[in-house]
């Protein structure tokens, strides 16, 4: 078979496999906006906001995020704002290890818990449906074993 019709042919195979792949792609994208994220996508804007990069140090940080939360929130036309550790779709989580107080873990037991540093509001600002356990920050504290 002469050079010509071999590229023709390799090209022919090429562009079937990458439009197979862009229909499987495009698939994919119907079925994440059909797909139910646990909280109301509509009209929701999210940023990711790193004071550290513009230049703040550890002090400053501190009272970075309340007078931002606050100036977000006086935009006209926001009915909530709040702030996360970790956004809703980011799909990561911080962990830290749970002793129960008088229970004893089994020696491969997982003892993770996912934890995620929210203000005030942040469950209504999503219109959240359910949560298996919300715990309220300055009111409970996680301790390690004695």
């Amino acid at each position: 078979m002469p050079l010509g019709k071999v590229l023709v042919v390799s090209q022919v195979a090429l562009s079937l496999v990458l439009v197979v792949g862009a229909g499987l792609f495009v698939g994919s994208l119907l079925n994440l906006k059909t797909m139910d994220a646990g909280f109301n996508r509509e009209d929701v804007l999210l940023a990711n906001v790193n004071p550290a990069k513009a230049g703040y140090n550890d002090a400053q940080r501190g009272n970075f995020y309340r007078p931002l939360l606050q100036s977000a929130k006086r935009i006209p036309g926001v009915r909530s704002a709040s702030l996360s550790r970790v956004t809703p779709v980011e799909g990561g989580a911080m962990s830290s290890l749970a002793f129960v107080e008088g229970y004893t873990a089994q020696p491969n037991e997982d003892k993770s818990v996912y934890v995620n540093n929210v203000s005030p509001g942040y469950f209504a600002t999503g219109e959240r449906q359910s949560c298996l356990a919300v715990i309220l920050l300055n009111r409970t504290r996680l301790t390690r074993p004695k």
